[in-house]
């Protein structure tokens, strides 16, 4: 069902933008497909947990909140999340401040170079989740020590990848 949202997404966006018909919707059709296969993907994928079609079921009195359980989470993921909403927050402020420019091109060639640029930063984050994840199974496998080397070695690599591509892009760039 998912890669059905994400193959219907395509499609849907693709009609909506460039399409037979008579839309002819431009950007406001990339989001509008975008939002119809999310709407569609999340049906399907509710539709087939409440089946238990896949052997994952939904069962309505599983579904209460845990507390205890919840309140854990948030407490643990509450500085991911405000660090995240940080970063979202300066970029939607960044794209705005570009929009608001009045250059023709100017948006197109922020979101290219932020394209090219996310070649220094993306594997940062893909180490984050490996260090996140090492951390929490040797943390669970009672080795916090094991858990701080593992997190100190992802650092030094991702470090060390990030900057090599900053220095690439910031000298041919």
């Amino acid at each position: 069902a998912i890669r059905g949202e994400f193959r219907g997404g395509k499609v849907t966006r693709r009609v909506l933008v460039h399409n037979p018909f008579d839309f002819d919707w431009g950007v406001r059709g990339v989001a509008w497909g975008t939002f119809i296969a999310w709407i569609v993907g999340g049906v399907m994928i509710t539709v087939m947990l409440a089946r238990g079609s896949h052997g994952v079921r939904l069962r309505a009195r599983r579904l209460r909140p845990h507390w205890h359980t919840l309140r854990r989470l948030v407490r643990v993921g509450m500085p991911n999340f405000l660090e995240t909403l940080g970063m979202w927050f300066g970029n939607f402020l960044v794209v705005l401040f570009v929009g608001w420019m009045a250059i023709p091109g100017a948006l197109g060639a922020h979101i290219v170079t932020i394209r090219i640029e996310a070649f220094s930063f993306l594997p940062g984050f893909a180490m984050s989740l490996a260090a996140a994840t090492l951390a929490g199974q040797y943390l669970g496998a009672g080795s916090p020590r094991l858990a701080r080397v593992a997190v100190n070695r992802c650092m030094l690599v991702a470090g060390a990848f990030m900057g090599v591509v900053g220095v690439v892009l910031a000298a041919w760039g």
